[in-house]
């Protein structure tokens, strides 16, 4: 697939790039300083007032691990008419984690009611990847992901009749995002309550993937496919698989990461004609054509990522009225390549609905009701959280069960987590994952920062002085026997052309390492340093990224280039 032949030339030049701890571009390695009594994130006008933390001789001392995580459950209230619930309490709410109760730390309502918050205006030539900075950031949001990867041609067109009479009837009080999955991520529209603007853009709007032969039912049906090819069909078959999970997954990570700073709930409205995983009810595996596929680092990456962006996801197949009797292995499948309509199929929809607290809509033709069903679910949520207690983070599924003291209550939230210990990343995964997020089509906001940016020109050509500000309490950091405070940031500057290709980039790990009264500091008033690069002249877009080498938290901005041109710099 060309979008992952992008991203391995991608993992590439960041290899070299990390290995080699320059490339074009670099003129200067970043130092960081305090942000001179601004807010967290916002740009400093002193960035060389701060002494160096890394220069301390602590730094390599052991850090203390301590295991703290909050567990996040968005939970929705209806009563027997199927409205919702308004006016409950915290004290209204029992949260069993495994049976045993759980003290609620977190709580706070949410509505999808629009609220006009004052725009955070920017200094000019200031970028962010924060949602409030751009005219008020959603509440409780829905994303329509239109699967074209997993779906057969057929059922697509079944989709786009079905989903644009969905798109007419938007209401002023939703807040939806258009996405498309191909082989790659692509944003038809972003989040807006406009159903003229949203329906323009789905209708013009052309998945690149074509109608092709279901070899499938070749096989099934004992005909001429393997005698012509031999082994190499089921050769074919899993290498296909394969991409198709990885490119799935990597899509769903990219979107948890760039949910993750909104408030509220976040519903995912999966539109699919077949998962290229099965996920059972206790653990994380997945098989297709009966054939096991170990995936366990990306599936744990991607669950962590979805758990902490607080999405409920919302399979809803695109397939329709199927038959599940003794002709649906030739009539039920519709021509989906991936998975046969049966019940286990149905299974792995709604287990991803159990897990995340949303609800799975199957053997329906009503998708635009569905649709409309799962973006009604964010009128009221009640965000609740707790921090289990004396629990062994060894990647046991743990059960929740949410109960509301109203008999007429119907409560749905996630029906549980895996208690998963920082993932082990395979080697160069950290590549893999900034990779994604630099040709990514949308910013990640795990990390939040401002990035304010001056021209300038230097021997060897046209250069750009960037000024990164952001908030150390998104960072984990980890306290070492002698009291410090230590974590690592990957940070990454990567150069894209106008066809979003990567160019020219630089890598390397930003070890922080602070005692307890500069910690607090930087908490308190935020952190930034400065970095140049030179820019080469095919250049369109600078991305910034960031990411926290102990969570994988990730956060990325991008930079026009277009009016840092030339003809424009000094």
């Amino acid at each position: 697939m060309d979008g992952r032949k992008t991203l391995l030339v991608a993992i590439v030049g960041l290899a070299l790039a990390a290995a080699t701890s320059r490339t074009v571009g670099q003129t200067a390695s970043p130092s960081p300083a305090p942000a001179n009594s601004q807010a967290p994130g916002q740009s400093s006008a002193n960035p060389h007032a701060a002494q160096n933390p890394q220069t301390t001789p602590h730094s390599a001392a052991q850090p203390l691990r301590a295991t703290t995580r909050l567990v996040q459950v968005s939970v929705v209230v209806h009563d027997k008419h199927g409205d919702p619930i308004t006016g409950l309490t915290k004290d209204d709410f029992v949260i069993l984690d495994n049976k045993k109760p759980q003290a609620i730390q977190l709580f706070s309502v949410q509505t999808n009611q629009f609220v006009n918050a004052p725009l955070h205006e920017l200094p000019p030539d200031t970028y962010t990847n924060r949602m409030e900075a751009r005219g008020g950031a959603p509440s409780n949001v829905s994303v329509i992901l239109l699967d074209a990867l997993n779906t057969s041609f057929m059922d697509r067109a079944f989709v786009r009749n079905r989903l644009v009479k969905y798109l007419r009837t938007v209401q002023p009080q939703d807040r939806v995002a258009l996405y498309a999955l191909g082989t790659h991520l692509q944003v038809l529209h972003d989040f807006t309550s406009d159903a003229s603007s949203l329906l323009a853009s789905f209708e013009a709007y052309k998945d690149e993937i074509g109608p092709e032969i279901d070899e499938s039912h070749f096989d099934r049906l004992g005909l001429a496919s393997k005698k012509l090819r031999g082994t190499s069909s089921a050769s074919y078959r899993a290498e296909k698989t394969l991409n198709t999970v990885q490119t799935t997954m990597e899509v769903l990570r990219e979107i948890a990461d760039h949910l993750g700073a909104l408030p509220g709930r976040k519903n995912l409205i999966w539109i699919s004609g077949g998962f290229p995983f099965s996920i059972r009810a206790d653990n994380l595996q997945r098989n297709s054509y009966g054939e096991r596929i170990v995936f366990a680092t990306q599936i744990e990456i991607v669950a962590r990522a979805l758990s902490d962006a607080n999405v409920a996801i919302y399979p809803v197949d695109a397939r329709g009225l199927i038959d599940l009797g003794a002709d649906a292995m030739l009539n039920g499948s519709a021509g989906n390549p991936f998975l046969v309509p049966d019940t286990d199929d149905f299974g792995t929809m709604q287990t991803l609905a159990d897990r995340t607290g949303g609800r799975a809509f199957f053997n329906t033709n009503d998708i635009e009701g569905s649709v409309r069903q799962a973006v009604d679910d964010s009128r009221v949520t009640y965000e609740l959280g707790f921090v289990p207690e004396g629990i062994k983070w060894d990647g046991s599924f743990h059960k929740i069960h949410v109960t509301v003291d109203r008999t007429d209550a119907h409560v749905r939230a996630r029906k549980g987590y895996f208690a998963l210990a920082e993932p082990k990343e395979a080697p160069l995964e950290h590549l893999v994952l900034i990779a994604r997020t630099a040709i990514s089509p949308v910013e990640a906001t795990a990390i939040e920062m401002n990035v304010h940016v001056k021209p300038g020109h230097a021997v060897k050509g046209n250069t750009l002085k960037m000024e990164i500000a952001f908030d150390i309490g998104q960072l984990e950091f980890q306290q070492d026997n002698q009291g410090y405070w230590n974590a690592t940031v990957d940070t990454a500057f990567v150069e894209l052309d106008e066809r979003g290709k990567m160019i020219a980039s630089t890598l390397r790990p930003y070890p922080l390492c602070f005692d307890t009264a500069t910690h607090d500091r930087f908490l308190k008033e935020g952190m930034a340093y400065s970095n140049v690069m030179l820019i080469l002249p095919d250049a369109a877009m600078v991305r910034v990224i960031l990411r926290d080498t102990s969570t994988g938290k990730i956060g990325s901005v991008n930079i026009p280039l277009a009016q840092y041109s030339p003809a424009k710099t000094n």
